[in-house]
């Protein structure tokens, strides 16, 4: 390979979402499901092409063990782990409870491999360390998601074909807008979708699916709702608008300016900034501080997620910060030899909990998203923007106290603070709303650097020995494993944003092994582009030996190789074009 030409192609902001449907398939109506696959609850809505309004996304509210519920637990039972209660089949969501070995926070694993953020919650990291994230033994992570959004595509295809019927559920095209954290790798993300296709999404004919960050998908129900005609206080043009997410695990905060609010709103991202925190494991950590070893020795299934005395600290926990409820609380647990303490009654087997207690709990993690938010807004006044208005939505978003804590801090800053009526639904609603309209930002940021390990030019003094190399064809020395940057994180991108670079590709004539590879690279290794190039005509290609000794003859082949980084499905998309033209197939795998 010569020392290919870099040909960033940074494109213009592509044009603004038009309020009207997608394109049918051969004149049938499509089907647009949106799937917000949650860290400790995940939920489902849907919604046909015909319609327009976001009043029209129906969120499923009735789930297998439990109805009237936004979501449903991200958990999930095999029956191979639960032998010893005879369980026939596996379970899922409500269903999946003590005292069943289960499967929860699978999601975090997806990306456990990613380097860890400044902000992330040093108890995650723990847990995964520790094994306390468990998987079965005959599926990793993917494989477990893929089989909880198994059982969420069986549920969603029984309600919709009570509703609409078999024959219409069965030939209409199914477009599926699959929810991820904006922070997540790349891998995570394509994990993520690969593990959405095993479980049946995807794979009907004409059917799609796209990926839509979580902050994204809140930011355009969020906007859609506030820029109705009837709406009060509707955003006006020029205004920035942050949208804190924060759900059971992941905190994702993204700020967008609003260019235009009539007649639908298009808005671009700012900047963006993330964390992880979970109530849940700083209560935990109470409970450990508190009854130390005999804490430890209580089976996961007596205080882990879906067992009794977490389904009472959930309550606790929507109820704190509620004005005027200063009742203490008490989680009943038996604790086989807890040492004698205020905190528990033995004689009851009840755990007693403060507000102040439960305030103790709830801290770390409000500081930790008033933090993101402070680091945020510092982000923005750099960009020479005002914050005009800070908007809580996701599971965690419900809380009481975190909203009242939020509201006083943009009170002291002149900003709005809205916390839509059911936060929970904004992102899975969004998540349908863009496939449905197409709203999405018409620009946004790129999140980390993209570039591919080339040969250039060897330059005596500067490059080690080492990696000199002598390429077939030519005449001078080079440089292995030299970085060429497509993308830097922080670049303005669109739908149309493409890094690409030329090179001229060496090919013996009489290889049999006509593909060709390139790395790409982030801060950590990405992974590998895979060229066909057995479907380029190479006859129009003059051939060369290799030397004057050679006997092997040799080609030239004008290659351009492009990475689309703001695929509207979510994913880096490549291609490898030969003389303009695309050339065979060209596929990125993940590490």
């Amino acid at each position: 390979m010569e020392h290919p030409q870099m040909s960033s192609k940074i494109m213009d902001l592509y044009e603004a979402p038009r309020e009207a449907p997608p394109p049918y398939v051969s004149g049938r109506h499509r089907l647009i499901v949106g799937i917000d696959y949650g860290t400790t609850y995940s939920g489902i809505s849907y919604v046909t092409s015909d319609k327009k309004h976001i009043d029209d996304i129906h969120v499923v509210r009735s789930w297998p063990g439990k109805d009237g519920e936004w979501k449903t637990p991200t958990r999930i039972a095999y029956a191979s782990e639960n032998q010893k209660i005879a369980l026939e089949e596996n379970q899922w969501g409500y269903r999946a409870e003590a005292p069943m070995v289960m499967c929860s926070w699978t999601k975090l694993l997806l990306d456990a491999s990613a380097r860890p953020a400044q902000s992330d919650d040093h108890r995650l990291q723990s847990d995964i360390e520790s094994g306390k994230l468990r998987l079965p033994a005959h599926r990793n992570a993917q494989g477990v998601t893929a089989d909880y959004l198994h059982e969420l595509y069986k549920h969603l295809k029984q309600k919709l074909t009570r509703e609409l019927g078999a024959s219409i559920v069965a030939s209409t095209p199914m477009d599926v807008w699959l929810t991820v954290p904006a922070v997540w790798s790349d891998q995570a993300q394509s994990a993520t979708r690969e593990a959405a296709l095993e479980a049946g999404f995807g794979k009907g004919n004409g059917d799609t699916i796209s990926i839509i960050p979580e902050p994204e998908a809140a930011a355009v129900a969020v906007l859609k709702t506030i820029s109705r005609p009837e709406a009060l206080n509707k955003p006006a043009p020029g205004e920035t608008i942050m949208i804190v997410d924060c759900g059971g695990g992941t905190v994702d905060i993204t700020t967008y300016a609003v260019e235009k609010v009539e007649p639908a709103p298009v808005f671009e991202e700012v900047c963006a900034k993330c964390g992880s925190t979970s109530i849940d494991r700083a209560f935990h950590e109470l409970m450990s501080e508190r009854f130390g070893s005999a804490w430890g020795q209580i089976e996961e299934r007596r205080k882990g997620p879906g067992s009794k005395f977490m389904d009472q600290w959930e309550r606790v926990k929507r109820s704190f910060g509620d004005t005027g409820d200063e009742r203490n609380s008490e989680l009943q647990l038996i604790i086989r030899d807890a040492p004698d303490s205020q905190y528990y009654d033995e004689e009851e087997g009840m755990v007693k909990l403060t507000k102040a207690d439960v305030r103790q709990v709830f801290e770390p993690a409000v500081a930790e998203v008033i933090a993101l938010v402070v680091q945020q807004n510092e982000t923005i006044k750099t960009a020479g923007k005002k914050l005009d208005r800070l908007v809580l939505v996701g599971g965690f978003g419900e809380s009481a106290y975190l909203y009242s804590r939020l509201k006083k801090w943009c009170q002291t800053r002149g900003i709005q603070a809205y916390c839509p009526e059911y936060p929970q639904a904004a992102i899975v609603r969004g998540a349908a709303l863009r496939g449905l309209i197409g709203i999405a930002p018409r620009t946004k940021r790129c999140r980390r650097h993209y570039g591919c390990a080339i040969a250039f030019p060897f330059r005596e003094g500067v490059d080690p020995p080492s990696d000199a190399i002598k390429l077939p064809l030519s005449t001078i020395k080079h440089c292995k494993n030299r970085m060429l940057w497509m993308i830097k994180k922080g670049d303005v991108i669109s739908e149309d944003t493409t890094g690409s670079h030329k090179i001229t590709y060496t090919q013996e004539v009489k290889a049999t092994d006509k593909t060709w590879t390139m790395r790409l690279y982030t801060i950590d290794q990405v992974g590998t582009v895979t060229v066909d190039m057995g479907a380029i005509k190479t006859s129009t290609y003059k051939e060369k030996r290799g030397g004057m000794f050679s006997r092997d003859k040799f080609q030239k082949i004008p290659m351009e190789i492009e990475v689309n980084f703001g695929a509207k499905s979510g994913v880096l998309g490549v291609r490898a074009l030969c003389d303009g033209q695309v050339a065979g197939a060209a596929e990125l795998t993940f590490d």
